[in-house]
C-alpha cells in the first residue's frame, strides 16, 4: 500500500453551513451522471419541559404521511419482512447485478455520525423523495460503528421493513467496498408504473 497516500474523512457539516451549501447548489448545473448528494438537515430541537407530563410525539398516520407512502399503507398488502441479501420476486440477473454493485445508484444519503433518531428521520425523508423520483437504486451509508456494532447499522433493516416503505423496496444489500462495504447499503426500490 503507497504510504504517501492521505485518508479523508468527512464531518458532519454545521446547520448554517448545510444552508449556505444548499443556496450554492441550487445555482448550478449537475453533471451528467453525477449522483445527487443528499445533505441531512438536523431540526433544531428544544430542550424537554422539566414541569408537566412527558408526552409521547403523536404517530405518522396514513393522513398525515407523504402522499406516496400514505398510498402505500392502504394497500393492505402484506409483504414478507426484507433480509439482507435476499432478493425474493427479483429476477436472477437484477439480483445478481444489485448485489454486485454493478447497478447505477441514483442517490445516496449518508447517516455516519448521526444519532438514531436524526438518522431515521432523515432515511424517510430521503427514501419518499426517492420513491417520488422514480428512483431505482440508493446507497445508504451508516458506518460500521465501534467493533462492527453500529446502531444504524444494526436498525436499518428495522427501519426499511417499516409498513410506509416497505411496499416500494424489492430488497437490500450490503455494499461493495468501494462504495462502504459493511457500513453501507445498496435499497433496489421497486419501478413506479404509474
Amino acid at each position: 500500500m503507497d504510504t504517501n497516500k492521505r485518508r479523508h474523512y468527512r464531518r458532519t457539516l454545521t446547520q448554517d453551513e448545510a444552508r449556505l451549501w444548499e443556496e450554492i447548489a441550487r445555482t448550478v448545473n449537475p453533471i451528467s451522471g453525477r449522483l445527487p448528494f443528499v445533505t441531512a438537515n438536523e431540526p433544531e430541537i428544544s430542550p424537554p419541559e422539566m414541569d408537566g407530563p412527558v408526552s409521547t410525539p403523536p404517530s405518522s398516520t396514513p393522513s398525515q404521511a407523504p402522499p406516496l407512502l400514505r398510498a402505500a399503507t392502504q394497500k393492505n398488502k402484506p409483504f414478507l419482512p426484507l433480509e439482507p441479501g435476499k432478493s425474493p420476486g427479483v429476477d436472477h440477473r437484477t439480483a445478481l447485478k444489485f448485489k454486485r454493485g454493478k447497478m447505477h445508484v441514483d442517490a445516496r444519503i449518508d447517516l455516519h455520525g448521526m444519532g438514531k433518531d436524526t438518522a431515521h428521520a432523515n432515511l424517510m425523508d430521503f427514501m419518499n423523495r426517492a420513491i417520488r423520483n422514480g428512483y431505482r437504486c440508493l446507497l445508504v451509508i451508516t458506518g460500521k460503528g465501534t467493533r462492527g456494532e453500529g446502531v444504524l447499522r444494526r436498525a436499518l433493516p428495522g427501519w426499511l421493513n417499516d409498513t410506509r416503505i416497505r411496499p416500494h423496496i424489492l430488497s437490500f444489500s450490503t455494499a461493495r467496498p468501494e462504495h462502504g462495504g459493511e457500513g453501507a447499503f445498496y435499497i433496489l426500490l421497486r419501478r413506479n408504473r404509474l
